[in-house]
């Protein structure tokens, strides 16, 4: 599948073990879609370009959290034209005693647990936010990003 899109990447602490949280606040313009098959990532850490925990806009809108233990969609849709806060956390293992969530504006609107966060003798180590395409037959979207954040300890959105 072709990639594409612009995106910003920071370097983040060398993470292993023990919580993170990334928050962003987006507005996505309405016009533009995902194709059935696609997806786009809105704000990941990585510890590989592919191993990673992302936020991903799927078809129809739909909320996508990624993990290395899989992928779990939600019947939530992400917000169009207006501001919306997203935060991205997890407790990171490579064992079974990991977590994943994404909230927008608080809510929390997909989760997984007890899987692997993290591949073993891996490192998360970047911060990425933007819009990376991962999709054929996706229509151009106009995505704005404020505010980005990443820490150890929860970031409430404002």
């Amino acid at each position: 599948m072709p990639s594409a899109g612009a995106r910003v990447v920071g370097k983040i602490p060398d993470k292993t073990s023990g919580e993170l949280h990334a928050r962003a606040r987006f507005k996505i313009d309405s016009g533009g879609q995902v194709a059935a098959s696609g997806f786009a990532t809105l704000l990941a850490v990585h510890a590989t370009v592919n191993d990673k925990l992302s936020f991903d806009l799927r078809a129809d809108d739909l909320v996508g959290l990624v993990t290395p233990g899989g992928v779990a969609q939600s019947s939530q849709s992400v917000p169009r034209d207006r501001w919306f806060c997203a935060e991205l956390s997890a407790l990171v293992s490579s064992g079974s005693s990991g977590w994943a969530r994404i909230s927008i504006d608080g809510v929390v609107v997909a989760e997984t647990s007890a899987v692997p966060t993290l591949l073993p003798d891996q490192t998360y180590g970047e911060l990425w936010a933007g819009l990376e395409w991962f999709s054929e037959g996706s229509a151009s979207l106009s995505v704005q990003i404020d505010d980005l954040q990443y820490s150890e300890l929860p970031l409430p959105c404002p």
